[in-house]
């Protein structure tokens, strides 16, 4: 059956990933987002937000609080809603899909956007930015482009690194059948040479009865 993630439940679960990939305890964290939260949380309270994933209490974070957290870890603001790993089966819980969820490319698209809407977000940035060329706003638009990509062919084809080494063996393969008459000659080449006369005693015997 899968995991249903609410987008709150998503954040309590990667405000909890990031902190043990970072390797701090609850405690370090609690004073890492102090000055950016503007308040000291307790150590129950971000031991009761993180655990909120188990859909028991779940925390609400507010945009506050999730800029914050993004400044605190040096993160963009789309980390919180990044899926779970591919391996695991969840999907994303909405009110209107009741228990069925949605599929998390469907929050890749919310938070990245899609070829045919994010003209939108373009526009926006660009109005907003103070750059006056536009290359650094859609050269990270198409680095989120790049990122979708990636993730959609992991989540079809498993570890990119693998997937590389079957298709280059493949295509060896190929190479190999379209070219028959070069591995006929290549081998045939290989059963034509003859072995190289050996040195015998025989030889030296008749080299010494004409002295």
């Amino acid at each position: 059956m899968s995991s249903l993630y609410t987008p709150n439940q998503l954040v309590a679960y990667n405000l909890a990933r990031i902190r043990k990939q970072r390797a701090l305890t609850q405690e370090q964290t609690v004073e890492l987002l102090a000055p950016f939260l503007g308040v000291r949380w307790s150590v129950a309270s971000l031991s009761a937000a993180e655990r909120s994933v188990d859909g028991k209490r779940v925390k609400e974070f507010n945009a506050d609080e999730l800029i914050a957290f993004s400044r605190a870890f040096d993160v963009p603001l789309a980390f919180w809603f990044t899926p779970p790993p591919a391996a695991e089966d969840a999907r994303l819980a909405t009110p209107d899909t009741v228990d069925k969820g949605l599929p998390f490319d469907t929050l890749v698209d919310i938070v990245f956007g899609r070829t045919d809407n994010r003209h939108t977000l373009e526009q926006a940035l660009l109005a907003g930015s103070s750059h006056p060329d536009p290359g650094p706003v859609t050269g990270r638009l198409d680095a989120d482009t790049a990122i979708q990509l990636r993730r959609r062919l992991h989540g079809a084809f498993g570890d990119l690194g693998q997937a590389r080494q079957v298709l280059e063996r493949v295509a060896s393969m190929l190479e190999q059948l379209d070219n028959p008459d070069q591995n006929l000659s290549a081998s045939a080449g290989t059963d034509d040479k003859q072995p190289e006369p050996t040195d015998t005693g025989q030889h030296h015997k008749l080299k010494r009865s004409k002295t």
